[in-house]
């Protein structure tokens, strides 16, 4: 059992420090980063192309690839991921009459200018390095006016995010704005989402494919909680169903802001712990597992605030059921608002969550409403009241409180007004109708 001392607010001259700490060694990295050879490898043939995502709207034609970093060092001639800079290619083809503006503020509100990146890289010691790489850099970068019957190609410089990333492409016209949407997992990290086969979680017998008003019945019937791996013991609430198959569901929540997680091992333990002294954020701390149907989260995400202590994040389950020939997916949520101390956990802390679990809940559903991934959404209640004066208790001994209910979310792959999404329309099942919740 975790201990229940809480460490209290953090000191800000406290947090200054780490942050100055961790600034100095950012700043030490790109001084070194300077003195790097330029080596651009003029035959590099350029593999990324090979898994190009490719769309059409209308006689616009995106295609799309997520460069890793050894792709990168070879066409850019340096270490981008070493600086937290990641290579976006694209190739965008207009076949109509209307001029287009790509926006590379829709792939990363923070995306680097070329020279900006470039920049990063300069040496006081090689001015004339320096002036050969901001050519080339220049050279890379894809033109933003994309003329009728023309065709672009280059790269954009986002921020570097392991494991995956969704990204959004948008043209602005001179009658309309198309947008392209991808989603990338990269083999950069060691993923939860890769360890599991969901494929072989069920038998074709185990699944059943069920209509609206079982779907209300079978998620009321669900356990309240996530349990520790004996099974003997609740922990957090599981306050989430979600209806969309794996692919929607993971571009939901990647274009909501939400990132994958890395599994627990000696690398993730010591970047979380030096995130955590140095004051700088981690975007893919792992987190720990909680069970359901007999096992640990099969993925996690996280939506992360700008560093460790405050995080929203998310366990994910596949379950048997299936509705109208689409998965459905039980879920944790909650909010980490701080760490304490404890020996159970291999980072010697663990997380604090909010005891409003139900304002994360809302939060979520705001999220998704805003990214327009939700075709309609309701209520079931199965999770259990526990109030202020009468809290319940996870495993890490933090109070909650909640109206019991959990959020059902059928999930659109095309684009839903948030004044479109539509309201569960709830049918009573007949009481012969019952169904076992695993």
């Amino acid at each position: 059992m975790s201990s229940r001392r809480n460490l209290g607010p953090e000191r800000p001259e406290s947090l200054s420090r780490r942050r100055l700490v961790g600034r100095g060694l950012v700043m030490l990295c790109a001084v070194l980063a300077g003195c790097a050879t330029f080596s651009p490898d003029p035959d590099w043939d350029e593999p990324h192309l090979q898994r190009a995502q490719t769309d059409e709207q209308g006689g616009v034609s995106v295609s799309v690839a997520v460069v890793d970093d050894e792709e990168a060092r070879r066409i850019y001639g340096v270490n981008l991921g070493q600086l937290g800079i990641r290579a976006v290619w694209l190739k965008i083809e207009n076949t109509t009459d209307e001029v287009f503006h790509l926006l590379p503020s829709s792939l990363d509100l923070d995306y680097f200018s070329q020279n900006e990146a470039a920049y990063r890289f300069h040496s006081v010691f090689r001015p004339s390095q320096n002036e050969r790489m901001s050519e080339h850099f220049h050279s890379l970068a894809i033109r933003k006016d994309l003329r009728p019957r023309e065709v672009n190609e280059g790269y954009v410089l986002v921020n570097r995010h392991r494991g995956g990333r969704y990204l959004i492409v948008e043209l602005l016209g001179d009658r309309s704005l198309r947008r392209f949407d991808y989603l990338f997992t990269l083999p950069d990290g060691s993923f939860d989402y890769e360890s599991v086969d969901l494929d072989s979680l069920y038998t074709q017998d185990e699944r059943r494919d069920v209509g609206l008003g079982d779907l209300k019945r079978w998620a009321e019937n669900l356990s309240c909680c996530t349990t520790n791996e004996d099974a003997d013991r609740f922990g957090d609430p599981l306050n989430l169903i979600f209806v969309a198959d794996e692919n929607h569901l993971l571009a939901a929540l990647a274009r909501s802001g939400w990132v994958f997680t890395e599994r627990v091992h000696p690398v993730t333990v010591w970047e979380s712990i030096k995130s955590f002294f140095l004051g700088t954020p981690e975007w893919n701390f792992p987190i720990s597992p909680l069970y359901a149907f007999g096992r640990h989260q099969d993925l996690a995400m996280q939506r992360p605030r700008g560093s460790i202590p405050q995080r929203n994040h998310m366990r994910v389950w596949l379950s048997p059921l299936i509705f109208e020939g689409t998965p459905v997916w039980v879920g944790q949520l909650s909010r980490d608002i701080g760490v304490k101390p404890t020996w159970h956990s291999p980072f010697l802390v663990t997380h604090v969550i909010d005891p409003e679990i139900d304002e994360d809940r809302a939060y979520l559903l705001e999220l998704l409403m805003r990214a327009q991934s939700v075709q309609a959404f309701g209520y079931v209640d199965g999770v259990g009241e526990s109030t202020a004066v009468a809290p319940r208790r996870n495993l890490g001994g933090d109070p909650y409180r909640t109206d019991g209910e959990r959020l059902v979310l059928i999930l659109s792959d095309e684009p839903v007004p948030a004044n479109e999404v539509a309201p569960l329309r709830w049918e009573t099942p007949k009481p012969t109708d019952r169904m076992a919740a695993d």
